[in-house]
């Protein structure tokens, strides 16, 4: 029996890096997308500006500024938003969706802050909103923590979520760059934005922590509540002594759940080397999940680009397309509905780098070999702080235990 060949027709709002790059994926992947019976045609592109030079893999397609002709186009099924920021963004996405059009997103910013509205939304309106390339990129992090555990309890996630400050700490510790010099680098690769702000202050990895934290455990929260510190601090120094002692330092989001609440942090961490979060280098991303059945559990990949994003947007496509009269609601996963949000308060080893030897001897586990960098016996924040008071101390950072 053969299956007839099915035809989404598509509007893609934005031509930019993940816009091009997903044109581009559609046009290769056709033929395997073909043995699916399912043939994805661009019916608009709306842009910002029409006299930008555009990729030659885009000519010939129907470019627009005027967003009703996708809007109001009652042919086009699905509508793909690549254009990032907030807003025209929201209004656009809100308009599809009343619109009765499903949508696929890669849009962390929008969903951090206006996630559960636009949720709703999709649901009042009976269509499916997608969005696996919002959280690094080319990992299908999402789709395997909605399939998989499902009927697990998830209890913690750790992740390097940031490509820019992944790469720009790798270079340090490997190369020995200045942090200057290290982001200067990562910007002439493509790997940071000219204002990297958002990336190397730990926003970035905020909002997609904050759309685990909702997707995983049901809780609504806005990145105020929690601690963030990003990494314009640590310097070379930081790096040389924690390899030392045998870490290296990422920037860790860190979601933990416990019976008496979410705890959510972001901030540079001290990782063992030869593990395999330690492992993950450069503009890769990396991800352990940690749950009641099945323990530790680890994905790592490209976490941001053209091809990676624009791959996790074709995947969403597929899911949609292969359900296309359906919806699937997005509920917390086998935890309690809006788990409440608590500081985060571990007893835990830090690392410290201090002007002179720490006066605390008990404080201290093992030291550096000019006593500059000392690890320290697990902490309550009431007795670092306590530490912090009687010792010139430089930087401080926690340990993943």
């Amino acid at each position: 029996m053969t299956t007839k060949k099915q035809t989404i027709k598509l509007g893609i709002f934005g031509l930019g890096t993940v816009g091009t790059g997903l044109v581009e994926l559609l046009h290769t992947n056709a033929p395997v997308l073909h043995n699916a019976n399912i043939n994805f045609e661009i019916t608009q592109i709306v842009v910002h500006n029409l006299s930008k030079q555009r990729a030659p893999i885009t000519h010939g397609l129907p470019i627009s500024i005027d967003s009703t002709t996708i809007l109001t186009n009652p042919a086009i099924q699905i509508v793909v938003e690549a254009m990032g920021t907030i807003e025209p963004a929201k209004t656009y996405i809100s308009a599809a969706l009343n619109a009765g059009k499903h949508v696929v997103t890669a849009n962390k910013d929008l969903l951090a802050k206006h996630g559960p509205e636009l949720i709703a939304l999709a649901q009042q309106n009976k269509v499916n909103l997608y969005y696996e390339a919002s959280v690094a990129g080319g990992i299908p992090i999402l789709q395997t923590l909605t399939n998989s555990y499902a009927s697990d309890q998830v209890t913690q996630i750790v992740g390097v979520l940031n490509g820019t400050a992944n790469y720009i700490l790798s270079q340090m510790g490997t190369n020995h760059l200045s942090y200057a010099a290290a982001l200067q680098q990562a910007q002439k690769l493509g790997f940071a934005e000219s204002n990297p702000a958002q990336d190397v202050e730990g926003i970035d990895s905020a909002y997609k922590l904050s759309i685990l934290a909702r997707l995983v455990f049901g809780t609504a929260v806005q990145i105020s509540e929690f601690p963030i510190k990003g990494i314009t601090a640590v310097t070379a120094t930081d790096l040389q002594l924690a390899n030392e002692l045998g870490f290296k330092i990422k920037l860790l989001a860190i979601s933990r759940y416990t019976q008496n609440g979410l705890a959510l942090t972001v901030a540079p961490t001290l990782v063992a080397q030869g593990t395999l979060l330690a492992n993950v280098d450069n503009e890769n991303n990396g991800i352990n999940i940690t749950s009641a059945a099945l323990g530790n559990s680890f994905l790592a990949g490209k976490g941001a680009g053209a091809l990676p994003t624009a791959q996790s947007l074709t995947n969403d496509l597929l899911q949609i397309a292969r359900n296309i009269n359906t919806t699937s609601p997005e509920l917390p996963i086998n935890t309690p509905n809006n788990v409440p949000l608590i500081p985060v308060t571990p007893v835990q080893r830090y690392f410290i780098r201090t002007i002179a030897p720490l006066k605390d001897a008990n404080a201290v586990q093992r030291l550096t070999a000019d006593r500059r960098g000392v690890i320290t016996t697990p902490l309550s924040v009431a007795q670092l702080d306590a530490l912090a008071q009687t010792n010139e101390i430089i930087v401080q950072y926690p340990i993943l235990e």
